[in-house]
């Protein structure tokens, strides 16, 4: 987390902290415990590399100085902070007023923003990609599906059609043929039964010598009608049962070519189906009306960050008039440029920052003091060291002195 972001919490409140439980002086101590010169045995260096020792003992003595300018510099940087704050409250309220409706803007635009981003997404976002790739081509597909579909309902419902009429004419070759047979049984019965009566007549008129010929002209007359009759119809059955197959055989190659249409329009239905993930032209069209929403919510999104940086830009600028230490940071808290009661709470969360800082930095100070209190116990074991040390020795001392003042 960087210095802005622990200073000023990303521009949100923060709740003050609790009171600590010991007094601030309390808090910070020396982790090393060290004890009083008299009571080191000097004579345990004697067999240390005493040289080496000291050297290290320089590095952590450097490194500690080395933390201690960072916060030293972290420290100037909240302090400027704190100075700009102060500076800002003391603008005139000519001044200010440009400032504040600049601020305004920026929380307004801000807002907007936000709330187009935090919005539920319509699409999936690999749902958005193909109908970016595809975006030229969707309207198009979408009334060509919704034609093929109509075109597939037409088909299908007169595949239906010519299913039933075959099936009607299927029917009538089955009644024709079984009334042909049937005629035909009663042809034969009647003849059958005229060819016995003829014989029985004959019998009867030469035993019993009674004349049938009324009954023989009535027994002729249904014969004759009998058989006229079936004649008559297994004539028009004959004709019947040619143009019941010929519309059979027409509905069978209707249908066939229906069969054909439909496999071919079944097939680009279910293509754009497939590509699209959907079952039907409408679920494709809403799909598509949510994308078009959702592009105008980024498009309007990419406006309103654009405009939110060109306000920044602005407020940069007028910010700079007051020679503060860094007027960018103050882009990002226009709530408490507007607001007294904010700018009170961003001051004082500053205010614990440096006094965190400024504890860091007295307990690397006292890190670095003990390292030279080592130092100083490694260079009275009596051996001879080079120039050099004392050179590095003074300069530490000077670094000590610097950080005291």
């Amino acid at each position: 987390m960087g210095l802005f972001q622990r200073i000023f919490g990303g521009g949100k409140a923060h709740k003050k902290p609790e009171s600590a439980p010991f007094p601030e002086e309390e808090i910070f101590y020396n982790k090393r415990d060290i004890p009083p010169r008299g009571a080191i045995d000097i004579s345990a260096f004697e067999n240390i590399d005493s040289r080496q020792e000291i050297i290290s003992c320089c590095e952590r003595i450097m490194a500690h100085s080395a933390t201690m300018k960072d916060e030293k510099n972290e420290y100037d940087v909240v302090t400027g902070y704190l100075n700009d704050s102060k500076l800002l409250e003391e603008i005139p309220k000519e001044e200010r007023s440009e400032i504040d409706a600049t601020a305004s803007r920026i929380l307004e635009i801000s807002k907007q923003r936000e709330g187009i981003l935090n919005q539920k997404q319509r699409l999936p976002e690999d749902r958005i990609n193909d109908f970016d790739a595809a975006f030229e081509d969707i309207p198009s597909q979408i009334n060509n599906l919704r034609n093929n579909e109509a075109y597939q309902s037409v088909v299908k419902r007169d595949m239906e059609y010519l299913e039933g009429e075959k099936a009607a004419w299927a029917a009538d070759l089955r009644r024709i043929k079984h009334e042909n047979s049937l005629f035909a049984k009663i042809a034969i019965a009647a003849a059958v039964l005229y060819g016995i009566w003829t014989i029985a007549s004959v019998f009867i008129k030469m035993r019993l010598d009674i004349d049938l010929t009324v009954v023989n002209i009535i027994v002729s007359v249904v014969v004759v009608a009998v058989a006229f009759g079936s004649f008559i119809r297994l004539y028009s059955n004959r004709r019947g049962n040619r143009y019941a197959e010929a519309a059979l055989n027409k509905s069978v190659v209707m249908q066939n070519r229906m069969k054909t249409k439909y496999v071919s329009v079944t097939n680009a239905v279910d293509y754009v189906y497939d590509r699209y993930g959907v079952h039907s032209s409408y679920e494709l069209n809403y799909l598509w009306e949510q994308y078009l929403l959702a592009k105008k919510e980024r498009e309007a999104a990419a406006r309103a960050g654009d405009e939110l940086d060109y306000q920044k830009r602005i407020l940069v600028r007028q910010l700079l008039k007051f020679e503060l230490s860094d007027p960018s940071i103050w882009v990002n808290q226009c709530r408490a440029l507007i607001d007294p009661r904010e700018m009170v709470e961003v001051r004082h969360r500053m205010i614990e920052s440096r006094q965190k800082i400024r504890a860091r930095m007295s307990s690397e100070l006292d890190e670095i003091k003990n390292e030279r209190k080592d130092l100083d116990l490694l260079l009275s074991s009596g051996h001879k060291f080079p120039p050099e040390i004392n050179q590095v020795i003074d300069a530490i001392d000077r670094f000590i002195e610097s950080l005291e003042q």
